[in-house]
């Protein structure tokens, strides 16, 4: 899959760092196989260990590769889905501020708003950003979530208040 260039600066370096442990390697054979001709065992020994050693490290560094690949596909699969919940989230966090005077309040759903539009331009185009699609999409989805449960929990004291309130009407 083709991604942003913004998603690779981690693993750059990891491509030219594996074809110096190449190097490494093929110069470990080659100093193995003059020993080995001139039957010095111990320096054949030696550059064979320094040779698995060169593509145990270069290895790692095509790994990390394939690692960061996997994750990019995973977010791709999932980035999609986020959106959809995090609308949704947003949404039902609007309809419940609705009437608010909250500046606080609006203020978050305005940077949900902003999360999730940034989100849908980082996926754009023929080189998506996935990883920061998905971080902003989850964010957006966060802050809705974060929200609503406040919301919530303001009803229910409001709730808690009026009911206590009723209790008192009625025992006076």
């Amino acid at each position: 899959a083709t991604f942003a260039d913004a998603s690779w600066p981690s693993v750059a370096p990891n491509i030219d760092e594996a074809g110096h442990r190449v190097a490494a390697v093929r110069e470990a054979v080659d100093e193995g196989a003059k020993a080995l001709s001139a039957n010095d065992t111990q320096t054949a020994a030696r550059a064979a260990v320094l040779g698995q050693d060169a593509l145990g490290q270069g290895t790692a560094f095509l790994d990390g590769i394939d690692r960061l690949a996997t994750q990019l596909d995973d977010a791709k699969a999932k980035v999609g889905q986020m959106l959809v919940d995090a609308d949704a989230d947003l949404a039902q966090a609007k309809k419940a501020a609705a009437g608010s005077a909250d500046a606080a309040l609006a203020a978050r759903l305005a940077q949900a708003d902003t999360l999730l539009a940034g989100a849908r331009t980082a996926l754009a185009g023929p080189k998506p950003d996935v990883a920061a699609a998905f971080a902003q999409a989850r964010d957006a989805h966060t802050i809705a979530d974060d929200i609503l449960a406040t919301l919530r929990t303001a009803a229910e004291q409001l709730a808690r208040n009026a009911a206590r309130m009723g209790a008192s009407i009625q025992a006076a």
